[in-house]
């Protein structure tokens, strides 16, 4: 008669295991191997180029003609309002057409200087943000137990299905033993 509970008990038995296992993996096994993941995560990331590339290239003259409007906004508020503010014996000599002939001589150089200065910067920023490093830099502010609470929370789904399968394996597993015993 109680050799008919093998399977229900068998089921909950490898419940049991799979959860205290998911939990003891999730908690207290993968947080502190997360930065030999990341290494290697890091080592990934190497092959890849994720320097910014608008920076470079044939996208330097599109970022240039999006900035310069900027550019050129400042340069006449300059002219017109601080510059009186900086060097009030010079802006007393300067009229309107002095200050457009002025903006178009600083607009002209800035058109030649920002392509090759943005060209630099991307250049730099590639040598400095390796992906390696933003990827080690990240990983570094993540503590380890917020990472195993992390592993839980986004978990869920996966963990309820193995359980499901530590039941229905257990169930199995009792069956079979229940089969076994009557022979």
């Amino acid at each position: 008669m109680y050799l008919y509970f093998f399977p229900l008990i068998a089921a909950c038995i490898g419940w049991l295991l799979h959860l205290a296992f998911l939990n003891l993996l999730l908690s207290k096994v993968l947080p502190p191997r997360i930065p030999v993941y990341i290494e290697s995560l890091a080592h990934v990331f190497a092959g890849q180029d994720l320097a910014p590339k608008l920076l470079e290239g044939q996208k330097a003259e599109q970022v240039t003609n999006e900035l310069l409007p900027f550019v050129e906004g400042h340069i006449d508020i300059f002219l017109r309002e601080k510059l009186k503010e900086k060097m009030p014996a010079i802006a007393m000599f300067i009229g309107d057409k002095t200050i457009g002939m002025m903006k178009s001589s600083l607009m002209d150089e800035i058109q030649l200087l920002l392509p090759e200065l943005l060209q630099k910067a991307g250049k730099s920023l590639s040598e400095k943000m390796t992906p390696e490093k933003i990827v080690r830099n990240l990983a570094d502010k993540i503590p380890a137990d917020q990472v195993g609470r992390l592993l839980v929370r986004h978990t869920r789904k996966e963990q309820r299905i193995i359980q499901l399968f530590g039941a229905v394996s257990g169930f199995l597993v009792g069956c079979v033993l229940l089969l076994l015993l009557k022979l």
